[in-house]
């Protein structure tokens, strides 16, 4: 008779527990994720014609890094402004894909200058490579993530 009734007694219980709950309201306005405010504040801020420019960039460095040999040619990163729709183009050497981004930028209507930069993609990837092989140099800093964050400010600094 216990067993029989124990699980009657603990329905009941939840039964009433759930009718003694306050109600919530549910609401209409939709659920904010965090930082979704501040995204919106930002493109407030600089306006629809910024954030387009920077679409417009975004695809542009979408394209060129899709060109067959461009790191081998010199290319290495870029600086984009999207406030008046240009691209600094970071590169080491003369090639002629230089022409090849300048006139596809015009044809989108982005101005291209270059910067000349002392190590190309491959000569910093090599150096990273070599760096990650000879793990030892890097024992003082006290871990393997070090040797990662000194291969990305690599790429930054060159």
């Amino acid at each position: 008779m216990i067993k029989k009734s124990l699980p009657i007694a603990a329905s009941a219980f939840l039964l009433l527990l759930s009718m003694a709950a306050p109600a919530t309201a549910a609401s209409d306005s939709p659920v904010m994720p965090p930082g979704e405010g501040a995204i919106e504040e930002y493109a407030k801020s600089v306006g629809s014609d910024f954030l387009e420019n920077q679409k417009r960039l975004s695809d542009f460095k979408y394209w060129i890094t899709q060109v067959p040999g461009i790191y081998d040619a010199g290319y290495v990163e870029q600086v984009n402004d999207a406030k008046v729709l240009s691209v600094k183009a970071l590169w080491k050497g003369d090639s002629p894909l230089r022409e090849t981004i300048a006139a596809e930028g015009r044809t989108r209507g982005i101005t291209v200058t270059f910067s000349e930069r002392p190590y190309s993609m491959p000569e910093i990837d090599s150096a990273t490579e070599a760096l990650m092989r000879n793990d030892k140099v890097f024992e003082p800093l006290g871990s393997r993530s070090r040797l990662l964050a000194a291969s990305v400010m690599m790429r930054v600094k060159s």
